[in-house]
């Protein structure tokens, strides 16, 4: 069908459900999804969407597309690659990434500029997070891989998600 999504987003994504709470207060220009397309948005309105890989967990599963007219530069920081996740057919997750120190600094410079400053929880660690009450972002460097990720997801969707797993839970 399609190839595995690489081990870094299923950790990103279980760290960001544990870190990001649920009530916290808007940060500056906080969005309601990416690239012109809202949270929630079911994928069959959408049309150059192209089947990249999927994450399957408790929850169900999260199929994650690229989109053909997306263009991969982001205030000047080289992408590797946008995917776009849909969980139960809705737009809920965003994952980009890029590599190398040069991209991360222009990466970094763009989402403090656009969004604020961020929580940065260890001095030491190049990982910030925007908690909003429609959108949580993190934004991570990792050198020692040489990757560069900013995940951004939908805290209605998530609302959604973490519900049906207290479901799953209460099940067994």
């Amino acid at each position: 069908m399609g190839r595995k999504i690489s081990v870094v987003f299923p950790f990103i994504l279980i760290i960001s459900l544990i870190l990001l709470p649920v009530s916290s207060p808007a940060f500056q220009n906080e969005p309601d999804g990416f690239g012109g397309v809202l949270w929630g948005t079911d994928l069959s309105t959408l049309s150059g969407m192209v089947y990249d890989s999927q994450f399957t967990w408790a929850a169900g599963t999260t199929l994650f597309f690229k989109r053909k007219e997306d263009t991969l530069n982001m205030e000047g920081a080289t992408l590797t690659s946008i995917r776009y996740g849909f969980w139960e057919g809705k737009l809920s997750d965003v994952l980009v990434e890029t590599r190398g120190r040069k991209n991360w600094v222009a990466l970094k410079r763009a989402c403090f500029e656009k969004y604020g400053q961020g929580f940065k929880e260890n001095y030491y660690i190049e990982n910030y997070r925007w908690s909003g009450k429609i959108t949580s972002i993190v934004l991570e460097y990792k050198e020692s891989e040489d990757l560069n990720t900013l995940l951004m997801k939908s805290e209605v969707i998530y609302e959604q998600i973490k519900s049906k797993l207290r479901q799953k839970v209460g099940e067994q």
